[in-house]
């Protein structure tokens, strides 16, 4: 089970630039429950996390046993969890679906899928 690492100061933290495309795969392997290397989504979210920036106030930092940690400079917050977690779980979902459905009808519930986004 993750926990929270709130027993560190943040500010005595290291702060990581980018984390690894090896801290990467063990974080979606691990922390998103992604073991099999070949699912297509698992390519996906390592792009995704590549290239997804962190919200503001938020920073990445490494941890005193080498570990990215994910640390909040408004609230002090210290976490394993990347702060959008919930994000790349529903893209990670969403790609799963995707790929189930024929390809021919993929388009169709692409433009739905939007327009729910959308809404949002």
């Amino acid at each position: 089970a993750k926990q929270e690492v709130d027993k560190y100061d943040s500010s005595s933290l290291p702060i990581v630039e980018a984390w690894s495309a090896q801290e990467r795969i063990g974080y979606i392997r691990g922390t998103l429950g992604f073991s099999d290397d070949s699912d297509p989504s698992l390519r996906i979210l390592l792009d995704a996390s590549d290239e997804l920036p962190l919200p503001v106030a938020w920073s990445m930092r490494r941890g005193p046993e080498g570990s990215v940690l994910f640390a909040n400079s408004l609230t002090g917050q210290v976490t394993p969890s990347h702060p959008l977690e919930r994000a790349l779980l529903e893209l990670a979902t969403t790609c799963r679906m995707i790929l189930r459905i024929p390809e021919s009808e993929r388009s169709k519930f692409l433009a739905a899928l939007q327009v729910s986004w959308k809404e949002r």
